[in-house]
């Protein structure tokens, strides 16, 4: 009964009825007792209707209550009643602060730009918004405000010239004329040398201290959970009193004030620009979750009031090209009401009004969500992608609508079948060679409930992402990276995600799309292994293992330096070219990651690449990768003796484990212990000196370890000894000269060190040299044998040189072993000439050091 009676009052009153609705609270207040819960319960069916912004039958139904209701019930109602009366008021004049200054500024742009007429219209709102009793000071402000335009002073003056000429039409006298030129001299005289910053800063303080004010009013900051129902309502009256006065006092001038007071609590995205200066942007984003929703619904519910939306449609009319559209079309959209489907229309066939409000225009559809709102988007992508020329500004375009289009099928509104729609449209009319735009389609749209979709769908959206993944990334050294997990991975991290999302419902799609893009080699490997990773599926092993290979196997010194990847570096905090460590670490950690026998059996023959030297070392990273994955035991060879512990060589061993410990990796070891074991297998092979180990201990001296080379350069001199036989010395003797051509650096030094060490001017050696450097005409060569000869004993270069001319007639008689001269290898006059320029700058630096004592050093022949 008392429910009954509530919703009599309150549609009583929706009728404008307030006798009637006195008579139901009566008769409600005769059911219930004339108690205060009873004048509550009146008070609330009244508030009701207030909230739907009628407000004369409300106003009416309170100042009768007193005197119709018993006892204080009347007084109690009004009472409560007053805090929604009380707001009201409050913010009429704020809201008619905001009209004054928007007028005011409005005026002075239109001075600025020399339109008189429209200044003079804004002044005469100024003066038709006044009570006759305020007139003179009103006009006044007008004068000090036009005194404030001071770099247009000539503009100012022939306004109030046209102003005198008809001041009745502007609300005017001869008097208020003379009024406002005087206030406007006497604020000139004080403006001279004025900041005009701050000058500009008066004409928004209004429209920012109401801001500010909302915002106050609003949840904490703080706050993260879900509005609730006294919250929603305090929020509501917020904004339903700012609406409430322009609609009452049936003024739409401050309907627009009013809009510009709530398109701040709209929410709108920061450009990058802003979001780098780190400008907040609108009032919206600096909200806290809860007053964040509680906004966003808020809006939603004005947008449900029966006689908001087409007052406000009708008002917006009288703005259709002015530059408020965009504000308007904004709130419109927070509103969410298919009632303003024609105006938005409207704005958007317009060119003019498009331009200015193209991307409300998309959002507001976008919020409305609706059959209309979907094939209004729809339309204008189509338009756009008919176009012959498709640049940079037609792809902003696209990508917004697709993102507003994104929106829409997100809305709880919006019926499945409308998605599907939605999918099918962008599926045929997004050209395949449209890679970024189809990319951005599937990453917005495709990505949302993946299960719920069309096959078809899931298959095109997979394979525009694959193919995006390996698009080239032009960031160069000097871009910034992104942030979260996958900031290194640039624009394809949002690609991985879409298809962590969409994936699992077809992994044979993912798989089947990756393979004939497998054999590029890039930074598409590194999202590639994410996304494999995280879909954690077998059957994606064959393609990992395919960029896994392509990747030992591709050889990064011969790459073209102009087409080097660069991807972010967290812990450097900097860009950094891509390297194929990292590529490798990544697919291997990938394969690892999805487990099973058939990922270790990718992985075991990886090892066994690297085992047999056919692939190169693993990284630290990748290395311990593989023992994670495959364990310590299965990727080394063991090392320890059965029912001993592991322990350095203390003894007599065979040699096919000292061979075995010399060709081990030892890449899980630590570099102490593979010193150690090879330190010992070296020392072991010194003694005994077998010729099956004469290569694994050669290969030695390509060792960075120097403990290890100085190892091997011990053992194969024992190699080379007297007592040796002479096979095997001749063996060891040829091996070491040849590495005097290899291509090597490092190890051509150590093969100088070790015949040196063996001496040079041992027979077999010099007769092996002699041989060896007739045939050698590299520059490398040439320069070893320098330095092979500079570090013997005995007779200088010019003496050798000429021990080898002299030998040259023999050369045909007697084979160089047989010979019994003393010869050295033949060496070019290039080097014999720097040899000689070298000794003669040593010995003139020991005379000078001498305090030159005696003549000095000849020069050579040839040096001047």
């Amino acid at each position: 009964m008392s429910q009954a009676l509530q919703e009599q009052i309150s549609e009583y009153l929706r009728e404008g009825k307030p006798e009637i609705a006195l008579q139901a609270a009566l008769q409600l207040s005769h059911s219930e007792g004339a108690t205060k819960e009873a004048a509550i319960h009146i008070a609330r069916a009244a508030a009701v209707v207030y909230r739907e912004l009628i407000v004369p039958p409300v106003l009416e139904f309170a100042s009768a209550a007193p005197d119709f209701l018993p006892e204080d019930m009347g007084e109690v109602a009004q009472k409560a009643l007053n805090r929604l009366f009380r707001m009201t008021e409050q913010w009429e004049e704020r809201l008619r602060d905001v009209h004054r200054e928007r007028l005011a500024r409005e005026m002075r742009e239109w001075l600025r730009i020399g339109e008189t007429q429209k200044a003079a219209e804004c002044v005469r709102q100024l003066m038709a918004m006044v009570e006759p009793d305020q007139l003179s000071r009103r006009a006044s402000y007008i004068g000090g405000t036009v005194a404030t335009v001071l770099n247009h002073q000539r503009e100012a003056r022939h306004l109030l010239k046209y102003l005198a000429k008809a001041p009745e039409r502007y609300s005017l006298t001869e008097g208020l004329i003379a009024r406002v030129e005087e206030a406007r001299d006497k604020r000139t005289g004080t403006l001279l040398g004025a900041n005009l910053a701050n000058l500009e800063r008066e004409y928004i303080s209004s429209l920012t201290d109401a801001i500010v004010e909302i915002q106050r009013s609003l949840p904490e900051k703080s706050k993260m959970e879900e509005p609730d129902e006294k919250t929603l309502r305090e929020v509501g009256d917020i904004f339903r009193s700012i609406l409430r006065v322009p609609i009452w006092r049936e003024e739409p001038e401050l309907l627009l004030d009013a809009t510009l007071l709530m398109v701040d609590f709209v929410p709108k995205e920061n450009s990058k620009t802003s979001q780098d200066a780190g400008v907040e942007g609108r009032a919206y984003n600096q909200l806290g979750t809860t007053a964040k929703k509680a906004v966003l619904q808020t809006f939603l519910a004005l947008g449900k009031i029966p006689l908001l939306p087409p007052v406000y449609k009708a008002w917006a009319e009288r703005y259709l090209r002015s530059p408020y559209i965009g504000p308007i079309v904004e709130v419109m959209g927070a509103l969410r009401s298919p009632e303003f489907h024609d105006f938005l229309s409207r704005v958007s066939k317009d060119p003019s009004m498009r331009e200015v409000a193209a991307t409300q225009l998309s959002m507001a559809r976008a919020s409305i969500a609706d059959v209309e709102s979907a094939e209004m988007l729809m339309e204008e992508l189509n338009t756009l992608l008919k176009r012959r020329r498709f640049e940079s500004a037609e792809m902003r375009e696209s990508k917004r609508i697709v993102e507003s289009l994104s929106k829409l099928i997100r809305s709880p509104r919006s019926h499945p079948d409308e998605a599907f729609r939605v999918m099918d449209f962008l599926r045929n009319h997004i050209p395949e060679d449209m890679t970024r735009l189809a990319m951005f389609a599937a990453c917005k749209v495709f990505s949302y409930k993946p299960k719920a979709q069309n096959s078809d769908h899931r298959r095109w959206a997979i394979r525009v992402l694959v193919r995006g993944i390996w698009l080239h990334d032009d960031a160069t050294p000097l871009h910034e990276g992104q942030g979260g997990p996958l900031g290194h991975l640039g624009f394809r991290a949002e690609l991985v995600e879409a298809l962590e999302r969409i994936g699992p419902y077809d992994v044979y799609t993912v798989a089947r799309s990756m393979e004939p893009l497998a054999a590029v080699y890039g930074a598409a490997y590194l999202a590639a292994a994410e996304a494999c990773e995280r879909l954690k599926d077998p059957e994606l092993l064959p393609v990992l293992e395919r960029m896994l290979n392509t990747a030992i196997h591709h050889d990064e010194e011969s790459a073209n330096k102009y087409l080097v990847e660069y991807i972010w570096d967290p812990g450097e905090n900097k860009r950094v070219p891509l390297s194929k460590g990292r590529v490798i670490a990544a697919l291997v950690h990938a394969i690892g990651t999805i487990g099973g026998e058939d990922a270790k059996a990718v992985l075991k023959r990886y090892q066994q690449q690297i085992a047999s030297g056919r692939a190169a070392a693993p990284t630290l990273e990748v290395a311990q990768f593989l023992e994670r994955f495959l364990g310590k035991d299965a990727f080394e060879e063991h090392e320890e003796e059965e029912g001993g512990e592991e322990t350095p060589f203390t003894g007599h061993h065979s040699t096919r484990q000292l061979v075995r410990d010399l060709r081990k990796r030892f890449l899980f070891s630590g570099r102490e212990k593979r010193r150690v074991r090879k330190v010992a297998a070296l020392t072991e092979l010194a003694r005994t000196t077998p010729e099956e180990a004469l290569e694994p201990v050669m290969d030695q001296l390509s060792s960075k370890d120097p403990m290890i080379v100085s190892a091997a350069i011990t053992c194969l001199t024992e190699y080379t000894a007297p007592a040796k036989p002479k096979p095997l010395r001749d063996l060891a003797v040829n091996e070491a000269i040849d590495l005097l051509a290899s291509e090597d650096d490092y190890t051509r030094k150590n093969a100088v060190k070790l015949l040196r060490e063996i001496g040079p001017r041992r027979k077999d050696v010099k007769d092996k040299l002699i041989a060896f450097s007739r045939h050698q005409d590299s520059r490398r060569v040439k320069e070893a044998l320098s330095q092979l000869l500079r570090g013997a004993h005995g007779p200088g270069p010019i003496a050798l040189q000429k021990k080898v001319e002299a030998s040259k007639g023999k050369e045909d008689e007697e084979s160089p072993k047989g010979s019994t001269d003393e010869v050295a290898p033949s060496m070019p006059s290039t080097v014999v000439q720097l040899e000689e320029r070298r000794a003669y700058m040593d010995a003139r630096r020991a005379w000078i050091e001498g305090g030159k004592k005696g003549d000095p050093p000849p020069k050579p022949a040839g040096m001047d």
